[in-house]
């Protein structure tokens, strides 16, 4: 990993390197062994590296959690594979091809163990199903889903991403850029490096918005609440009946969206609040230009 330049990968480009590539490199091993945790982890330190793009001179901000990233995207994360888990899962698929192979040791029948089952009342022969299968068939996408669901019951969420499934799923069905889609996902789970998020993590003195000067700036300020940025909503009248509505996150604010607009004035939305990111990144860096170019620029 260290040889491939992340400089020339956008995320999308990560993302698809991580699931082909580099998570599946040890696939066969994981149907045979089961490796050691300590390896397990220095492999998913790499990629969480990789993904966040850490080098050896520098290391980036983890903005996100891995078992949110290792979450489906169905309930808000990238789809990663827990590799413990899914070493689990292969080897189980090797238990399960020992018992139905009569050629295997263990396919023998103890007389004993069958004479103390009831006999059943159907005339079928007795088969070995597998539960939580279609088809009674072990699968290791079966298994590893039935791993991560039970490990998220065991260890409860900080947010309840089950609530929010039709957000994620009107974000999938967005036809915009790829890097757009990510800004949003980012958005949604309070992540992008705003001044908040940034003082939180000292690395800003304060929080306070650069722009207004009034109040935190977290992501619903930066891109919705900010009185710098009303004019650029106000500016096409779809967008008024927001206004209506109180909410306490920008991941509120787009579900909201998501049920009750267009989806193409969704997509107008994240590409107008895109805009609106990369001026006021531009603004950070000195090249402040007037956020209602920048942002129907991004529209256009």
């Amino acid at each position: 990993m260290q040889g491939w330049k992340e400089k020339l990968l956008s995320q999308a480009g990560k993302e698809v390197t991580i699931k082909v590539v580099v998570q599946s490199i040890t696939t066969y091993s994981m149907s045979v062994f089961r490796l050691p945790i300590g390896l397990l982890k220095d492999i998913q330190a790499m990629i969480r590296k990789f993904w966040w793009g850490c080098s050896e001179n520098s290391r980036k901000i983890h903005w996100v959690k891995w078992e949110t990233l290792c979450s489906s995207k169905l309930i808000g994360g990238m789809g990663f594979r827990d590799l413990r888990l899914f070493n689990d899962a292969m080897l189980g698929k090797q238990v399960w091809c020992l018992f139905h192979d009569r050629n295997s040791l263990v396919y023998k029948w103890e007389a004993e163990a069958i004479k103390s089952i009831h006999v059943s009342q159907y005339v079928d022969s007795d088969a070995l199903i597998r539960p939580f299968s279609f088809d009674g068939v072990y699968s290791v996408q079966s298994a590893y889903r039935l791993f991560v669901s039970t490990q998220r019951q065991v260890q409860p969420s900080s947010s309840d991403v089950e609530a929010g499934k039709g957000l994620w799923n009107g974000m999938r069905k967005l036809r915009v850029s790829n890097k757009v889609c990510h800004f949003l996902w980012r958005a949604v789970h309070e992540s992008l490096p705003t001044k908040l998020n940034l003082h939180q993590r000292q690395v800003m003195d304060d929080g306070l918005c650069e722009v207004c000067g009034d109040c935190v700036e977290d992501c619903i300020h930066a891109l919705w609440f900010c009185d710098a940025m009303k004019p650029i909503w106000m500016s096409d009248a779809r967008f008024s009946f927001l206004r209506a509505h109180k909410f306490s996150n920008f991941g509120d604010l787009f579900q909201f969206l998501c049920l009750h607009a267009s989806f193409n004035l969704v997509a107008l939305f994240a590409m107008v609040a895109w805009g609106i990111w990369e001026r006021r990144n531009r603004m950070r860096e000195g090249c402040a230009g007037c956020a209602k170019e920048a942002s129907s620029g991004s529209c256009s």
